[in-house]
């Protein structure tokens, strides 16, 4: 048996915010692990103890506050790290890493090697399409693509000396072999329909407190099968559905231990199955202690059949991605929509009584002034009750980021700490110039926040 310890890195919490809910992924990797033997922590450096929310604009000015604190060591939130390895002394650690993220998880790769010498692990969406960025750094000695309950165990096992296999010989790891070449290890998927999917929340801990609302995110399939040019999935085009009594289950738990009676479904795509997503809507309906739930979508998933089974069993709110108010975006993003059939699902939603929120971005490649007027208008004509608004990010392992990269728009030297929906720092070279677009963002911010202004919605209910 090991003791793992597995971080989500810090983002949110160096603007003073605590991140709502809790890390997924890590926490199904530990409910794995926990199954295998092992002691597993995870520690969730991004939830702190406030009660801080920001509109849009405001999130405009904090995201600075990330990228000046994010390499500073002696910050808090990596005294906390520190303090916790110390405490827990784990035989290997695992981190986490979205984009965004890398400066914060190699900073916590560096705190937990000043404090222990243990092996330290990497794993998430940006250490499945960019390992070879990860293993520069001296703190990563092994960096798992996809998911990590595709092989994390094998290789503990390998670590702790409870097994014989080499490093070599174990799927999806990558490595440092001698110090000067890295291995990538073949891909080899396991039986992922035949696994639960189950987030180990007892194995959570964090320096703010975790609520109802916190403990309520839950998933019924993990993956997409469309091809959005923006979008970078860690499981390519897999789309891995969970055992309808396993989410039964989940549910079960989540009223009974920790206070539950609103769920926040987080599934990329509701509705895929029909089948599925009736059966999902019969045990919510039949569960007298949620009062109601709210799922993602799409607009050519949502139609009437699927709208009726929603508002039927409590679905309080719907949320789909629009994206653009211009037919030449959506066209280039393979949304696979038009400006008509948002204000169609708009009259529809209303009809179903179904309230809905619409993801929108600015500052495409090629988009120009006029096509983000489109979208505004198509913001004032399609009334959602509710609008996200974001800045186009380029992540890897994205269709888009690959044509950016081929073209040589994006820098050579790229600052992971402005790869974010929120940041106005140069991230690629844009159609339009960037002291313009970083003007035009303000005022779409300034806009969308008092479009909602007058907006019931609450993400926290």
């Amino acid at each position: 048996m090991a003791r793992i310890l597995l971080i989500d890195p810090p983002f949110s919490a160096f603007m003073g915010f605590s991140r709502w809910f809790f890390p997924m992924g890590p926490a199904v990797l530990a409910n794995f692990l926990m199954g295998k033997g092992h002691e597993v922590l995870v520690y969730d450096a991004d939830h702190i103890d406030s009660d801080v929310s920001f509109n849009y604009s405001q999130m405009l000015r904090a995201f600075e506050d990330y990228r000046s604190h994010v390499n500073d060591l002696s910050h808090q939130v990596y005294r906390q790290i520190a303090d916790m390895v110390k405490d827990f002394a784990p035989d290997v650690v695992g981190i986490s890493c979205m984009s965004v993220k890398v400066p914060a998880a190699l900073a916590s790769a560096e705190t937990v090697k000043d404090n222990i010498d243990v092996p330290v692990v990497c794993g998430g969406p940006h250490a499945t399409k960019l390992p070879e960025h990860l293993l520069k750094s001296p703190y990563v000695n092994y960096v798992i693509r996809e998911s990590g309950l595709a092989s994390f165990d094998l290789l503990v096992d390998q670590l702790a000396g409870s097994e014989s296999m080499e490093p070599g010989k174990i799927p999806n790891l990558s490595y440092n072999s001698d110090g000067k070449n890295i291995v990538h290890n073949p891909v080899s998927h396991r039986e992922w329909e035949s696994m639960s999917w189950y987030p180990a929340r007892g194995a959570l801990k964090a320096p703010g407190q975790y609520g109802p609302h916190d403990m309520s995110m839950i998933m019924a399939s993990i993956g997409c099968p469309f091809e959005c040019q923006f979008c970078a999935r860690t499981f390519d085009d897999q789309l891995v559905h969970r055992r309808v009594e396993n989410i039964c289950t989940e549910i079960e738990e989540l009223v009974n231990n920790h206070g539950v009676d609103f769920l926040h479904f987080k599934d990329d795509t509701m509705g895929t199955n029909k089948s599925r997503l009736r059966d999902i809507c019969e045990i919510i309906a039949a569960n007298d202690a949620i009062s109601g739930w709210e799922c993602l979508t799409r607009i050519d998933v949502a139609d009437d059949e699927a709208l009726t089974l929603l508002k039927g069993s409590k679905c309080l709110r719907v949320k789909v991605g629009v994206e653009s108010g211009s037919p030449a975006v959506l066209k280039q993003l393979n949304k696979r929509i038009t400006p008509e059939d948002v204000i169609d699902f708009s009259s529809r939603a209303k009809k179903h009584d179904l309230p809905w929120s619409a993801f929108y971005m600015i500052g495409l490649p090629d988009e120009t002034p006029d096509d983000i007027l489109l979208t505004l208008n198509l913001i004032e004509k399609s009334r959602p009750n509710h609008v996200s608004m974001s800045i186009f990010t380029p992540y890897p392992g994205s269709h888009m980021y690959d044509q950016l990269m081929r073209e040589g728009r994006m820098p050579a030297e790229i600052d992971w700490s402005a790869l974010d929906p929120f940041s106005l720092a140069p991230q690629l070279e844009r159609a339009i110039a960037h002291d313009e677009f970083v003007n035009i963002a303000t005022e779409v911010m300034a806009f969308v926040d008092g479009y909602n202004q007058d907006s019931d919605w609450n993400d926290k209910a």
